[in-house]
Formats: structure tokens, C-alpha cells, sequence
């Protein structure tokens, strides 16, 4: 038998502030060129935001916990007896809150760089201009002077935010010397074809 409060508790969602951001559609791409055979970035990045990962990737990541507030172990009693065992307690907790902190902080780097991988599995697996993209982005980064290049780099290897972004516009690059490259191609082809 379910009563009203266990059903709506089925219906909820267990995390509404991750669905919220799954469910959400992915923001409209001003002047994205639309032609034959060209995946729209805006259907790349139905692919991303399908993918819980990418969603963690493109959005961001939870803040880290604030272990001294979550491991408080509250005010000194008055009493001497309670004061000993709180004063122990509060030793182990120190001890304790160091190695607590580098592990979330391990956790959060790993989480990072899995979710930033996952999203780009999705665009090389997805995108038939990921190649061309990724040598458009590493000729503009190795045209960048060395000062730039050493703060863009290690950027764009840490957010896959700003790397999306600059995967859009290298990607539009990488559209137009495509079809530069397949009308040339057809040109040749015309010519040879042709009688003379």
C-alpha cells in the first residue's frame, strides 16, 4: 500500500539539483553554419549534456566540504569529567582532519579529470570534425607567444568548459577548411572528368 507521502517520495527525484542540470537544454550557438554533412556543435552538445560526466565537466563541480564545520566537535563542556573525553575526542579529530582533506581534495582532482575525459570521448566519438578541430586548436595555441601559451595550456587542460568553448570556435575553423578542401576536391574531380 502506498500512501500519498510515499508516493510522492517515489516520484521525487533523489538529486533535483543534478537533474535540473541534466534536463536542461544546452545553450543556443549564434551563427552555426547548417550544410550537408555538418553535425551542428548544438547536437554535439545534446550528446555532452546527455551524459552525467559531461554535465560535471561543462557545469563545474561541488565545492569541496568544509571538514572543520562537518567535524566540529562543539563547545568545551564545563564539566571536568565531559572536558577529558571532549578534549580526546577533539585530539583524534585533528589528527584525523588532515589526512580526511587530501583524500577529498585527491577524489575531487580524479573525479575532474574522469569527467573531462568522458567529455572528450564524447566529442571524438560523435564528431566528424574532432581530427580537424584538434590540429585548428593546436596550430592557434602554437601561434599563441610562449607567456600566453604557458597560462592557456594547463586552462584549457583543467576546465572542459573554457575547452568546449574553444572546440566551438575551432571547430567552425575546421568546417570551413573541410568544405574549402571537398570543393577543391570536386573542382578536380569536374575538370578531369570533363572533355577536352
Amino acid at each position: 500500500m502506498t500512501t500519498p507521502i510515499h508516493s510522492q517520495l517515489l516520484e521525487r527525484e533523489p538529486f533535483p539539483a543534478a537533474a535540473n542540470r541534466q534536463a536542461a537544454e544546452p545553450p543556443a550557438m549564434p551563427g552555426e553554419h547548417v550544410a550537408p554533412g555538418f553535425v551542428p556543435y548544438q547536437e554535439l552538445l545534446r550528446h555532452l549534456w546527455a551524459n552525467p560526466s559531461c554535465v560535471n565537466a561543462l557545469c563545474g563541480h561541488s565545492p569541496a566540504l568544509d571538514w572543520d564545520a562537518l567535524l566540529d566537535h562543539g563547545p568545551e563542556p564545563a564539566d571536568p569529567a565531559e572536558h577529558a573525553h571532549w578534549s580526546a575526542g577533539r585530539e583524534v579529530l585533528e589528527r584525523v582532519k588532515p589526512a580526511l582533506k587530501q583524500r577529498e581534495e585527491h577524489l575531487a582532482r580524479y573525479l575532474k579529470q574522469r569527467d573531462y575525459q568522458a567529455g572528450l570521448a564524447v566529442l571524438r566519438s560523435r564528431d566528424p570534425l574532432y581530427e580537424g578541430t584538434m590540429r585548428i586548436m593546436d596550430h592557434y595555441v602554437s601561434k599563441l607567444p610562449e607567456v600566453l601559451r604557458r597560462l592557456v595550456m594547463p586552462a584549457l587542460a583543467r576546465e572542459f568548459g573554457l575547452f568546449s568553448e574553444f572546440y566551438r570556435v575551432a571547430r567552425e575553423a575546421a568546417w570551413l577548411v573541410n568544405s574549402h578542401a571537398r570543393a577543391r576536391r570536386s573542382t578536380a574531380r569536374s575538370r578531369a572528368a570533363a572533355p577536352a
